[in-house]
C-alpha cells in the first residue's frame, strides 16, 4: 500500500474518533443549555493537501517585495 493512501487513512480514522467524541460530548457530559466541553471536530489535512499548501506558501514567499 502506497504511503499516501496509509496517511489518507489515518487522517479519515482520526477525524472520526473526533466525531464520535464531539457526539459523546454532547449525549453525556452537557445538560439542557451547557456547550459541549468536546471541541468541534476539525478537518485533518490529506498528503496531497498538504503538497498543494507547501507549494502556496512557497509561491508567496516569492512574490514578495525584495529590497
Amino acid at each position: 500500500m502506497d504511503s499516501r493512501w496509509r496517511d489518507a487513512t489515518l487522517a479519515a480514522l482520526l477525524e472520526e474518533v473526533q466525531r464520535l467524541g464531539y457526539l459523546v460530548g454532547a449525549a453525556w457530559l452537557t445538560g439542557k443549555g451547557q456547550p459541549n466541553p468536546v471541541p468541534e471536530p476539525a478537518p485533518v489535512p490529506r498528503p496531497w493537501e498538504l503538497n498543494q499548501q507547501q507549494t502556496t506558501e512557497t509561491e508567496e514567499g516569492r512574490g514578495g517585495d525584495v529590497e
